[in-house]
């Protein structure tokens, strides 16, 4: 069962999900969220009470859910869910990798906490994600901080190309002091610039958060272009040595 409410004096939607949900569950409220976009085109929030959410009753139910998820998520500005399971409570740190939407996590019963935060004022702040090309070692220096739009990315695409020389081959060096996420469009962007410069990149050097780097020697990545090093944030100097050839 799912127990919803929308305020449209706010455009804040209220969820309560409760016991397993299933497919028929989500009927009434596609219905009337899409009927409301239809006319404001956008949610000011969502909050998500789960605290008594436990599944779902069958694989159909569960996909329902994704596609609710997927076809609204870019029409939400911010999206609070309040969780007292300590397994749910991890759920929204990985979600807002995968949604183009704002996303916190709350303890169950801050409700109020929860809502302030919804209908704050939108954050001006846009993701800080620079690039810059030393010339000598030449080196391509990217910084990222926060959450990477496709417009952000395109517009840093845009710098880096214009920068780069592509008759040479090009070491790079990405720092991430926090990444929030990143929309699908920008992910897309990455993954063709990926493609058509792997082959003229000799050294990239990725530095990360400590707890990030515990797993990415599990990644396997392509040998044939590349060379691909992984370090922490303590390890920024060595980092800038390596992919400098120093």
């Amino acid at each position: 069962m799912i127990y919803y409410h929308l305020h449209a004096h706010s455009s804040i939607l209220e969820i309560r999900p409760d016991g397993k949900l299933s497919a028929e569950d989500f009927a009434p409220l596609v219905k009337d969220v899409d009927s409301y976009l239809a006319e404001n085109n956008q949610l000011n929030g969502v909050l998500i009470d789960a605290s008594d959410f436990s599944g779902w009753q069958d694989f159909q139910g569960l996909t329902t859910h994704l596609k609710f998820v997927q076809n609204h998520h870019h029409q939400i500005r911010r999206l609070a869910i309040l969780t007292s399971n300590n397994l749910l409570g991890v759920a929204p740190h990985l979600l807002k990798h995968f949604v183009s939407c704002e996303l916190k996590p709350f303890a169950a019963g801050q409700q109020d906490s929860a809502t302030a935060w919804l209908t704050e004022s939108p954050n001006s702040a846009a993701v800080d994600i620079r690039c810059k090309l030393y010339g000598e070692p030449n080196v391509m220096w990217i910084k990222v901080d926060g959450k990477i739009t496709r417009d952000a990315y395109l517009k840093m695409l845009a710098d880096l190309q214009g920068q780069l020389d592509n008759n040479h081959k090009t070491n790079y060096l990405v720092e991430i002091k926090l990444l929030e996420g990143i929309e699908f469009g920008a992910m897309w962007e990455d993954l063709k610039f990926g493609i058509d410069q792997y082959h003229n990149i000799d050294r990239l050097a990725v530095v990360l958060p400590t707890s990030w780097t515990k797993i990415m020697p599990d990644f396997h990545l392509p040998k044939d272009g590349a060379d691909i090093r992984f370090f922490e944030r303590r390890e920024l100097e060595e980092a800038w040595k390596w992919s400098s050839h120093q």
